[in-house]
């Protein structure tokens, strides 16, 4: 019956192949016949030599060598033989009917301001869009196979294809009018025949290479190619009939930036004569405002009109730009006048002040910064934090100082070196194309759009907001955009729907908070702790730990070991080192725990060297078991004893500030039991009805850690019987769905006594003692543990073990939030006093490095 399924699933398979070609054939075949409507039909059509990057070409093997170029003419109202024609060269992509359009009906457009001022106008199709292409035998049926509509897209050929149709025209001399990359090949038409060229207008215009992109011919041109792949086999692997435009309207434009080489372009400038106006917008989105003041400095003949304006000059300011032209136009209707040469600054950047002028600064004096140089110093960024680094870099773009490309460049590659990085998720192409590819270009241009506002006025924006507010907006634009990319992605997933559905009840819930709430609801009492203490004395503690008394990143082993040799009874442990495959550590380890009877074999608790909030901890029961945790962490791991308990607490433990300096006698208790807190695995109760995860979908609490209790339990499709309680989750930690209450009432002299005793003769790095850490403990009942009796310590966090009563669900929000900063409080007082001894704080550059040390761990 097996053997049957196959065959029909294979079947299904060929048969789905087989209408997908037949579909895709039709498709293509359909597409010599489909065009998409434009705003006006071409009033014109002229035929001209087919034009490559030299003139007229026969390189195409079926070209008859002519091709057609469709065009669109206006008369002028009052024909005024002495005022030369205007020729209008659309962008990419673009039309020539574009020139047509204005903001409103009761607006004109450019093209009835300048015939009502008596000038003919000429916007053609440039060669390679709409219907201005090659005439080739349109019989052949390979004609459905062909990805390139003309010879050469470039703009060097676009101008003579325009002396072409000035040729047959019969237009002698013309003003020439380029809009974005039209306006290369305005260049290039008044270098190729200056006489026939009145003036050029570089209407939001490219130029040099310099100022297009990344600045490098080599990255820009790996963008037009990715572009082609992307873009292009789109069109031509989906069977679209025409959805998608024809190909020239899909890809022509692209083809115009892959054949179009602008590293002549500044000598080019530098040397033409031809009189220049240089139009732009100072808030132009896709051509920098810079660039026109470079092309300006560059071409010795050119004015530069500075307006209030975006990229969309033709429909947004036509009666202002109108008047530019116009006066442009009549200076230079007769050959010989001097051309004008001057800035008119009509949108002068706004005046800036403290550090929104520090960082309009840096913005500019990084423009120059070579791409190779900005994706090898973004990539650890965006690697170590995704979604600060895609604010950064969004900022950056939209402040026009780094390419759009090289910012993808950058969050893909440390998207890659994370995915790589993780093992579970690496070999599924699925995860490559989501997590590596697509989500970080949508989140670029998500927050690149915020950073904008509303493109038209970009002071509305992130961006605006960063200037205005200085050193303050600077944090609350990255602040704003890391939430909107948050709130993006839970909008975008089933998994982000429910966790928005349960955010009030999290927000009411501190158990539930995650870290960076917890302590920003505390942040300003750390910040007066700092002030009055120094920000780094805090990491003065715990001279026995390293890296700042355990602030983060401590070892395991090394606290374990210094345990071992203070007397202290711990559970029995062995490292774990890192080498060889997952297998082979599994098999290391079964050796291990073969020999070994300490270790009490299976179950075991996993868990990596340096970890933190408990992430990575695993029960293991089987061979597999163990397997799979090596397969996650290929780093240092430590195996121990696994102690059902059943009772486990954390015993958050503090020195005495007076007991720094001066040990206490053996009748003096160093320091103090500061919290102890209970720690019970989650139940539920079956009904007899329900699964496990239906269940715990159902409960007021299990809900908030669904995903982490069901990731643990072995069946979760299991129905319970009828009051059958079902425990979830493997051990005491909060992370994996632990139940944390505060149990002061479990302090007595006995037990302050021996932990007490455990944290006095620590002894860690370099003879260091203990000012503060918390002790996990298991074990047999309450009794046992007020009493101090058969204690088993399973590991001792550093200065930044929290007190864990915090999160007692019974407690309210103040009260927890005291305790945590009540902690805070006793660790700087300790760190002060250590400081004074001459104990040398951390660095905060060895932090941060510590901090990207640890999570790529």
């Amino acid at each position: 019956m097996s053997r049957l399924s196959r065959k029909r699933r294979r079947g299904l398979l060929w048969l789905g192949a087989g209408v997908y070609l037949v579909l895709l054939i039709a498709s293509h075949a359909n597409e010599r016949r489909w065009t998409l409507p434009v705003a006006s039909p071409p009033r014109s059509t002229v035929q001209i030599p087919t034009m490559g990057r030299d003139g007229p070409t026969r390189s195409n093997p079926r070209s008859s060598g002519v091709m057609r170029m469709e065009l669109d003419h206006w008369d002028p109202s009052a024909s005024s033989p002495e005022r030369l024609p205007v020729i209008m060269l659309h962008g990419s992509p673009g039309h020539g009917a574009d020139f047509a359009f204005g903001r409103s009906e009761d607006d004109p457009t450019l093209v009835e301001i300048f015939t009502s001022n008596g000038r003919h106008v000429y916007a053609p199709n440039l060669p390679g869009f709409a219907g201005s292409i090659d005439t080739w035998d349109t019989s052949s049926p390979l004609d459905v196979l062909r990805l390139r509509t003309v010879p050469s897209y470039s703009g060097r050929a676009h101008a003579h294809a325009i002396l072409a149709m000035m040729d047959k025209l019969g237009i002698a001399r013309a003003h020439v009018v380029g809009w974005s990359n039209g306006g290369y090949a305005a260049i290039h038409a008044a270098d190729i025949a200056p006489e026939r060229i009145a003036s050029i207008t570089m209407m939001a215009s490219v130029g040099a290479q310099e100022t297009e992109g990344s600045g490098s011919y080599v990255f820009e041109h790996a963008k037009y190619a990715l572009g082609l792949l992307a873009i292009g086999g789109a069109g031509e692997l989906i069977p679209h009939f025409g959805l998608f435009a024809s190909r020239s309207e899909r890809i022509g434009w692209l083809w115009n930036f892959w054949d179009t080489d602008q590293r002549p372009a500044a000598q080019i400038m530098a040397r033409l004569t031809t009189p220049t106006l240089i139009l732009h917008g100072r808030n132009d989105f896709l051509t920098a405002d810079w660039n026109a003041e470079r092309h300006h400095e560059l071409m010795p003949t050119s004015r530069l009109v500075m307006l209030d304006a975006s990229h969309f000059i033709p429909f947004m300011q036509t009666e202002e730009a109108g008047d530019v032209f116009l006066a442009h136009f009549a200076r230079h209707d007769t050959p010989g006048v001097e051309a004008l040469t001057g800035y008119d600054n009509r949108a002068p950047r706004p005046e800036r002040a403290g550090l929104g002028k520090v960082w309009e600064r840096l913005i500019i004096g990084l423009r120059g910064v070579h791409w190779l140089v900005w994706i090898l110093v973004l990539t650890p960024l965006a690697w170590a934090m995704p979604r600060v680094a895609t604010v950064i870099l969004a900022l950056l773009v939209a402040a026009m100082t780094l390419d759009f490309g090289v910012a993808t460049g950058a969050l893909w590659s440390g998207a890659a070196i994370h995915l790589l990085r993780d093992r579970a998720r690496r070999k599924r192409p699925l995860a490559w194309l989501g997590g590596v590819v697509t989500a970080p270009l949508l989140s670029l241009t998500l927050v690149w759009l915020l950073a904008h506002g509303n493109i038209i006025t970009p002071d509305d924006g992130l961006l605006g907001l960063a200037f205005r507010a200085q050193g303050l907006g600077i944090v609350a634009s990255i602040a704003l955009g890391v939430l909107a990319l948050a709130l993006a992605r839970l909008l975008l997933t089933p998994a982000g729907w429910r966790t928005l559905r349960l955010l009030p009840g999290q927000i009411r819930r501190l158990e539930f908070w995650p870290a960076w709430a917890l302590y920003a609801a505390i942040a300003p009492r750390l910040a007066r702790l700092a002030h009055a203490h120094g920000a780094m004395t805090c990491t003065c503690v715990n001279p026995g730990i390293p890296n700042g008394g355990g602030i983060i990143g401590e070892s395991k082993r090394d606290i374990l070991d210094a345990l071992e040799l203070a007397g202290a009874p711990i559970l029995p442990f062995i490292a774990i080192e890192p080498g060889g495959d997952p297998q082979s550590r599994t098999g290391r380890l079964l050796d291990a725990i073969e020999r070994d009877p300490e270790l009490g074999g299976l179950p075991i608790v996993l868990k990596p060297d340096v970890g933190q909030r408990g992430a990575g901890v695993r029960l293991a029961r089987t061979p597999g078991d163990i397997q799979r945790f090596f397969e996650t962490c290929p780093e240092l791991a430590i195996a121990q004893r696994y102690c059902p308990g059943p009772v486990e607490v954390g015993v958050l433990w503090v020195r005495q500030r007076e007991h720094v300096a001066r040990e206490a006698d053996e009748h003096t208790l160093c320091g103090r039991v500061f919290s102890i807190t209970r720690k019970a695995r989650s139940e539920i109760t079956g009904d007899g009805r329900s699964s496990i995860a239906r269940l715990v979908s159902r409960s007021p609490r299990l809900r908030y850690k669904r995903d982490i209790l069901l990731s643990t339990t072995d069946d979760p499709k299991r129905v319970p019987d009828p009051g059958q309680r079902v425990s979830l989750g493997q051990l005491g930690n909060h992370a994996l769905g632990a139940v944390f209450t505060d149990g002061a009432d479990l302090v007595t002299p006995e037990l302050e006594r021996a932990i007490d005793d455990a944290a006095r003769r620590f002894r860690g790095a370099n003879g260091g003692q203990l000012d503060i850490g918390r002790f996990d403990i298991r074990c047999e009942s309450e009794d046992a543990l007020r009493l101090a009796q058969g204690l088993a310590i399973i590991e001792l966090n550093g200065s930044t073990g929290e007190s864990t009563n915090i999160y007692d669900p019974g407690r309210p929000q103040a009260w927890a939030l005291g305790v945590l900063g009540d902690q805070w409080e006793a660790m700087y007082a300790l760190g002060s006093e250590r400081r004074r001894l001459g104990v040398k704080p951390m660095r905060p550059l060895a932090l941060v490095r510590l901090l990207v040390r640890t999570r790529s761990a």
